[in-house]
């Protein structure tokens, strides 16, 4: 009963499997991911696997795609478009994530810039869809700040899409910092001076 139910459920199925991967890859790395850590993790059986995935690099494309691109499309597209003043909405956002990623977010950091930084001197693919990905976020936050502009809240000298990539850049290299440190201390130093740096794009 229990198999036929999960074939009647194949879009669940494969969210399962998304769901395992990420987390594989997010505490592994890519390289280091096996199927049958995720076969043992979600009680699936091979069959089932490739039905949805034909291969572990298929699996993983669609990990960056869906999970990864998801992410970045709640946590900041989403988010920066219902604010109006962008650095309210991009210091909510910077307080929001430690939050919601939990107490591995300072033990393991950020799973895309993780994902870049293992598999983006190596394998093309993975680098420019990683890439996009990063574009989008930077895209989110120049955006903002160009509405910004537009309704007089951020210096109209500004250079947005500048102040987007350098915001991004100094974001990750927090994380990164908060990973080294295997604490939220540093991450909470940091964010503080990010939003200084925010405070002075204001008009």
């Amino acid at each position: 009963m229990a198999a036929e139910s999960k074939k009647r459920d194949p879009d669940k199925t494969r969210r399962r499997i998304l769901d395992s991967a990420f987390a594989q890859m997010y505490k592994h790395g890519y390289q280091a991911t096996r199927v049958d850590a995720i076969l043992s993790d979600t009680e699936l059986t091979k069959g089932a696997f490739y039905h949805h995935f034909p291969s572990k690099r298929a699996l993983g494309e669609a990990v960056i795609d869906e999970v990864l691109a998801g992410m970045i499309e709640q946590m900041w597209v989403r988010s920066l478009a219902d604010y109006v003043d962008p650095v309210v909405g991009i210091k909510a956002v910077l307080q929001m994530i430690p939050s919601m990623m939990g107490q591995q977010f300072a033990q393991l950091g950020c799973p895309l810039n993780n994902l870049a930084q293992e598999m983006s001197p190596i394998d093309e693919v993975f680098r420019g869809k990683l890439n996009r990905i990063f574009h989008v976020w930077i895209d989110s936050v120049s955006d903002a700040l160009k509405r910004g502009q537009e309704n007089g809240s951020i210096l109209p000298g500004v250079d947005t899409h500048g102040a987007a990539i350098f915001i991004v850049a100094a974001y990750e290299g927090a994380v990164s910092m908060t990973k080294s440190e295997q604490s939220n201390e540093m991450m909470m130093i940091c964010a503080e001076q990010i939003e200084l740096y925010l405070e002075s794009l204001r008009c």
